[in-house]
């Protein structure tokens, strides 16, 4: 059913040896056609960057947490479709050299969708053409898209969570997280983060609001041997993914009342993925190399948290994807009054 959530996207990776076709499709595209699976580098960022700070100000006295943020992204159009521009070779020669050129396209523009894709695949086709360059009109070639997974055009929203603990003394915080799939064929999954704050109420103590800087980092770190899944012993060798995606911003806070804080987060992230290896599918031999850059960039979430002995936090995102943040199962050490 439409808009059902699913499990966190990080780990489609893992279910994708239960679709042997698609799971070619897909790692074709990390060498053939980028913008095919680029909503992965973007999905990355927004997830992952979400629910680090409880609160915008830190304190001089050592404190430490412990929390199990959870955060849900939605997918819009921008996830599900990308547009660009076919060059017809044939067409463009036969035109460089006034050859008769039965009325072709040079340059083709389409929509075409991402394997979250709900849209059909375009039609675009390259001539074929003589020794003298003229396009033999009924002689064409079809250029190849993929269309979206099935099991991915129904998502709607996407579910992250992971673990963290964080440690501060004199205005500074440092927080870690991570995330891991262990036991798993043919296949290992590491997400390890960290992330800084830094509180300036020692310099601002005359405003009624907190103001810190943050940042926080997070490194993907993926290996797959899909020939070890039965369902695709077809391929061979191994596929490795690397990403990395990371916040910069201001976060301010104001407390109305003791026992209860709310605070904005605003700045830039950014993600990307680096894919490497080499696979052989059915003889044939694949070894990405295109960097996937996600389209993050302005980000901003609006949270209120409860600063007290148990530390609950909850929020709304907005950025190259919007969604929320539900963080019920949080610790926060108190000073001793």
């Amino acid at each position: 059913m439409r808009g059902s959530y699913k499990p966190p996207i990080l780990l489609f990776f893992f279910i994708l040896p239960l679709f042997a076709g698609p799971m070619e499709d897909m790692l074709r595209a990390f060498e053939k056609r980028p913008e095919y699976v680029r909503p992965f580098a973007t999905i990355l960022g927004s997830l992952t960057n979400a629910g680090w700070y409880q609160s915008a100000s830190v304190e001089k006295d050592f404190n430490f947490g412990i929390a199990l943020p959870i955060s849900v992204i939605y997918l819009n159009n921008r996830d599900r479709e990308y547009s660009g521009a076919h060059i017809d070779e044939g067409c463009r020669k036969c035109r460089e050299h006034g050859a008769d050129c039965n009325g072709c396209v040079e340059c083709q523009e389409f929509t075409a969708p991402t394997i979250f894709g709900t849209i059909h695949t375009p039609q675009v086709t390259s001539s074929l053409t003589d020794l003298n360059y003229n396009v033999e009109s009924d002689d064409t070639l079809s250029v190849r898209f993929s269309d979206g997974i099935e099991e991915f055009s129904q998502i709607a929203g996407l579910p992250f969570v992971t673990l963290q603990a964080s440690f501060s003394a004199y205005y500074t915080a440092l927080t870690l997280r991570y995330l891991g799939v262990p036991g798993i064929p043919g296949a290992s999954f590491n997400l390890p983060g960290i992330g800084l704050q830094h509180d300036f109420q020692y310099l601002l103590s005359s405003l009624p609001v907190s103001l810190s800087l943050a940042a926080n980092f997070t490194f993907l770190i993926v290996s797959m041997s899909p020939g070890e899944w039965k369902e695709v012993e077809s391929t061979t060798g191994t596929l490795k993914l690397n990403g990395l995606s990371n916040f910069l911003g201001i976060l301010a806070g104001y407390k109305p009342v003791k026992f209860l804080e709310i605070f904005l987060e605003t700045g830039w992230e950014h993600s990307f993925l680096k894919p490497s290896g080499t696979l052989t599918i059915n003889d044939e031999t694949i070894t990405p190399t295109i960097k996937l850059t996600g389209r993050n960039g302005f980000r901003a979430a609006l949270n209120i948290a409860f600063p007290i002995k148990y530390h609950p936090v909850i929020g709304g995102i907005g950025g190259a994807q919007f969604g929320y943040l539900v963080n019920l199962i949080g610790f926060k050490s108190q000073k001793k009054e």
